[in-house]
């Protein structure tokens, strides 16, 4: 048998217009009570012809919509010189998907200045160019990289604490990923959500942004809608900051974007329902998630992530074998070794598909790979007797293509010819590395239906440098920006983990410049 280098096989382990306002934005300060007190809007982007009763109205100097990390960013910031900053957020505590994450990007910190780490613009500019075939906005990585030393320089001096820099387990090119000290909540969101309330911020919790409100020149406000169902019109002369964390959570938004939301198992903070992007684009902003990406990994569907077959467990690349719909194999099973979203990526293109293992491959798994969870032998043991998971276990490969809906004949040949490979020790098919090539002569044998989990959309909101909302014209709509997910410019089709939290320093720096910003409007 071949051996499987524990480096290589756990390389990915721990992968996780001048102004141009719609028509129907409600005006900035209707009356108390009867018909002028309702504003036009469509309930979760559903119905144009609804209307919110406003039962109170707050006045402030910004508005906030969404307590993530880009949120409290942005909170922080606006009301770094005494404005009233008002942050609402859809759940009952601050931090949305930042809660998932572990650290951000830097080039050229304090911290990476101490342990000798150097590396510049073009070090990191080079590798997404390549990556990207130079289908890229490199301004704003140029952008980002070049505020993204100061940014946690910022954030050290808001209460924010790291304990080190790496290239996070290997899967980076670069030193550059920074770690929260204690995870994000200890590191990251408490001490901003502190900040954030020192500085005077009010935090309405639970409480979902529904509709921006104009007074004819920009945006000057918000409605939205408390826990209790009361709608608060909140006005704000500086403008209006979409931090709602993108549309993850909102089953028609997917669909648009072609994907089944039967097959997808949300990993995220709830309440990600694209709120940002229909306000955006009910103000005249544009839809731009057929250029951008969900943040993504493989596993088996109906399953945990924290499970054995999670994206920790088994689809994590190794001596396994891919299959689709047809029972073709299909793909290099070991992408993943290069970024987890390439092991997502491949699974996208096939209506169904599914990872092949035997018995014995699964033991050579357990002792290879410390477990996730349960050793994946007793977890798939357990899983057979749940008809909601997709594991599935026969003696024969027939049997088993039988069981998953599939071609015998075509698994039981494809199988010989993976297992001919195996044996030459070089897959002539799709290059998979040789050690990874591990033959399966005999059964029982396995197959894991593959999900993916969806941790985060990233991007859709059409933004230009400032962070300022966009028309199609790219005339930016005044007293509007999105940052963090909601704007994010960084990326193509696929969230890279090339320069590691990438999408966290994004979420810091345009949060930070769009509070400035707003500051900025407030004194015009």
């Amino acid at each position: 048998m071949i051996a499987i280098s524990r480096r290589n096989f756990l390389k990915t382990a721990g992968v996780l217009g001048s102004v141009a306002v719609a028509g129907n934005l409600a005006g900035c300060a209707p009356k108390a009570g009867g018909e002028d007190n309702l504003a036009a809007t469509g309930d979760q982007g559903s119905s144009e012809n609804a209307t919110y009763d406003i039962g109170e109205t707050k006045d402030c100097d910004i508005v906030v919509v969404g307590g993530g990390m880009s949120g409290l960013a942005a909170a922080v910031s606006a009301s770094e010189t005494g404005k009233h900053v008002i942050l609402v957020e859809a759940n009952t505590v601050t931090g949305g998907n930042g809660h998932g994450t572990e650290g951000i990007f830097g080039c050229g910190s304090a911290l990476q200045k101490e342990l000798g780490i150097n590396f510049t613009f073009e070090d990191v500019i080079g590798a997404e160019f390549n990556f990207f075939n130079y289908l890229i906005d490199a301004l704003a990585w140029k952008d980002l990289v070049e505020a993204s030393a100061g940014n946690i320089d910022w954030l050290i001096g808001n209460g924010v604490q790291f304990d080190g820099v790496d290239n996070y387990r290997g899967q980076g090119k670069l030193d550059a990923f920074h770690w929260y000290a204690g995870g994000a909540a200890e590191g990251y969101i408490n001490p901003m959500t502190a900040k954030a309330e020192a500085q005077g911020v009010e935090i309405l919790l639970s409480t979902r942004g529904r509709q921006l409100v104009s007074d004819g020149t920009g945006v000057c406000g918000i409605i939205a809608e408390s826990s209790d169902g009361t709608f608060i019109q909140i006005n704000s002369p500086g403008g209006v900051i979409l931090a709602t964390g993108g549309y993850a959570d909102n089953d028609d938004k997917l669909r648009e974007m072609g994907i089944d939301p039967e097959r997808v198992s949300r990993k995220g903070f709830p309440c990600h329902e694209g709120d940002g992007l229909d306000m955006a684009v009910e103000a005249g902003g544009v839809d731009e998630r057929h250029k951008r990406c969900v943040m993504r990994e493989p596993g088996t569907l109906g399953c945990d992530f924290e499970s054995a077959f999670g994206a920790l467990g088994i689809h994590n690349g190794g001596p396994v074998m891919y299959v689709n719909q047809n029972g073709e194999r299909f793909t290099n099973e070991n992408a993943i070794a290069g970024n987890a979203a390439f092991a997502a990526n491949c699974i996208l293109g096939q209506k169904r598909s599914f990872t092949i293992a035997n018995t014995e491959t699964m033991a050579l798994i357990d002792a290879t790979v410390p477990p996730i969870a349960d050793s994946l032998s007793k977890a798939a043991d357990e899983a057979l007797q749940d008809s909601e998971k997709g594991v599935y276990r026969a003696d024969t490969i027939e049997d088993l293509a039988d069981q998953i809906g599939v071609d015998g004949p075509m698994l039981a040949a494809q199988l010989a010819r993976y297992n001919e490979l195996c044996t030459a020790g070089r897959d002539s098919d799709f290059g998979k590395e040789t050690e990874m090539m591990v033959a399966m002569e005999s059964g029982p044998y396995w197959a894991f239906e593959h999900g993916l989990f969806y941790f985060s959309t990233i991007g859709g909101i059409k933004t230009n440098r400032k962070f300022e909302v966009c028309d199609a014209d790219d005339n930016p709509i005044a007293g509007l920006w999105a940052v963090g997910t909601d704007g994010c410019n960084l990326y193509g089709d696929t969230y890279t983990v090339m320069m590691p939290a990438s999408c966290m320093a994004n979420n810091i720096n345009s949060g930070r410049c769009a509070g400035q910003a707003a500051i900025a409007r407030c004194d015009a």
